[in-house]
């Protein structure tokens, strides 16, 4: 079926030599055996991409999805390539991995028709810098020789000094690079500055939103804007920005102090002035920081969540819903279900390492307030040290920490168990204690702990009776306590 496959591509070829020549706008042809992909190249005489990928590697999906089938990427590498994608831990990508000595994911080998390696790019690559190397490596006036070459004879087009400027950023040296575009930049009229050839300079060498040609470029917004588009500029904006966005999406900041503060309202000027505070990507995280900022309710923050997420990127929803956490509040039979409920819709969308580290996050929500398990209290240490002095009990404190695994572990498969909470419940007053909050710092300090989970057992004076650190199994942890 193959050799069929091919041989009728070839013929079609033959007799009208112009068919893939009309497709080449919006057609990069991709096979998933190479020397498929050899052979045709040699009948069209263009070059081989050889995508080595494998199943677990995320990089990879997202070069598959944005990159290699954006019709921008087959417009530009249509007519002079062809695909082939091969996945270099099954049939012949092992040996062909072995070959081309592949030692990182993904990574793409770009052959001539002789399957002769003239050029490689390695990792997840923006899709206008991927396009751009893999033009390079066919380009012999684009050699690092020709490059060094050519600017040492004071040629200054835009090309030559940005190949110019990252041979300086490969060989380590930033300050050089930086220093020519700077000079170069200073030396280009206003319209030259504008055009699309020199874009690179704010795009790929423009990585401060406080440099001085970010202020140039609002101060003459609408002539750049009327010169290389709205969308150009816009996610040019959107770069600039989204680390610091991203900062108060993603973290609950410290809104007490006056550098959170003033980085946030840095952030709003700045989406302001960049006139992108109603652009798709924008709305729903800034929506979500500033959430954060007004220190929402868990509940009405799940909502917004509920809301906003189906607007995010995938790793936008990872970085949320990963930081979801057991609540043991008031509310907790309510926040909890909505988490749970959140889990479960955009679990299935995650890759599949990331799935795994959320399922478990699921199946912990899941046991809290377990009827059949511990009880726990969440009421403040001091408390139950009067409960536990007028029923003559002991208290039994969780001590843990939200981003803690085995705290975490706990919680699954021992706290949740019937025969722990009947033992737990019926002989202590069971509490939990987050050991990064208020109380739990000084807990901490009282009785030098220093490590999650840890397990104490205090007498109503506040006495130390014995303390368990780590994870045991249900039955161990019963017969630890069973001093009483």
């Amino acid at each position: 079926m193959k050799i069929i496959k091919i041989t009728i591509l070839m013929l079609l070829y033959m007799i009208n030599g112009n068919l893939f020549a009309d497709q080449k706008q919006n057609t990069l042809m991709t096979f998933n055996n190479l020397n498929e992909a050899i052979t045709l190249a040699k009948q069209l005489n263009k070059h081989v991409i050889i995508d080595f990928y494998t199943d677990w590697c995320v990089p990879c999906k997202r070069m598959d999805q944005e990159v290699l089938k954006n019709p921008k990427t087959a417009e530009a590498l249509g007519d002079r390539f062809i695909l082939a994608q091969i996945n270099a831990e099954k049939n012949e990508g092992i040996g062909l991995a072995q070959k081309f000595q592949i030692q990182a994911y993904p990574t793409f080998i770009v052959v001539d028709k002789n399957q002769i390696e003239v050029g490689r790019l390695t990792g997840a690559q923006p899709i206008n810098l991927f396009i751009e190397n893999v033009n390079k490596t066919i380009d012999n006036s684009r050699t690092n020789e020709q490059i060094i070459k050519r600017y040492e004879a004071n040629e200054r087009s835009p090309e030559l000094i940005n190949d110019y400027v990252l041979l300086q950023m490969k060989k380590g040296d930033e300050e050089n690079g930086f220093k020519i575009i700077d000079d170069y930049y200073s030396g280009l009229s206003a319209s030259e500055k504008m055009s699309s050839a020199n874009w690179f300079i704010f795009n790929r060498y423009t990585i401060d939103r406080h440099h001085q040609r970010i202020k140039d470029l609002f101060n003459k917004q609408d002539q750049y804007r009327q010169s290389l588009g709205n969308e150009a500029i816009d996610e040019f904006f959107i770069k600039m920005i989204r680390r610091d966005l991203m900062h108060f999406v993603t973290s609950n900041a410290d809104f007490t102090t006056e550098t959170a503060n003033q980085l946030f309202n840095s952030v709003k000027q700045f989406i302001d002035e960049a006139r992108i505070s109603k652009h798709p990507e924008i709305v729903p995280l800034f929506k979500i920081a500033n959430a954060r900022k007004n220190n929402m309710d868990k509940s009405a923050f799940l909502d917004l969540l509920n809301v906003e997420l189906p607007n995010l990127s995938t790793i936008q929803v990872l970085l949320q819903i990963e930081k979801f956490k057991p609540d043991h509040g008031k509310d907790s039979v309510l926040v909890n279900q909505k988490q749970i409920d959140l889990l479960e819709k955009y679990i299935p969308q995650q890759a599949s390492y990331s799935q795994r580290k959320l399922n478990y996050l699921l199946a912990v929500l899941k046991n809290v307030g377990n009827a059949n398990g511990v009880s726990f209290n969440h009421f403040p240490v001091e408390e139950a040290l009067k409960k536990a002095a007028v029923k003559k009990q002991l208290i039994f404190i969780d001590v843990y920490a939200t981003w803690c695994g085995p705290c975490k572990e706990l919680d699954a498969q021992v706290f949740s168990q019937a025969k722990v909470g009947d033992f737990i419940n019926s002989n202590f007053i069971p509490i939990k204690l987050d050991g990064e909050s208020a109380e739990g710092k000084i807990i901490l300090k009282k009785y030098g702990i220093n490590a999650y989970p840890t397990l104490l057992v205090l007498d109503s004076s506040g006495k130390e009776i014995t303390r368990i650190v780590g994870v045991l199994t249900a039955d161990q942890l019963i017969e630890k306590l069973r001093f009483k």
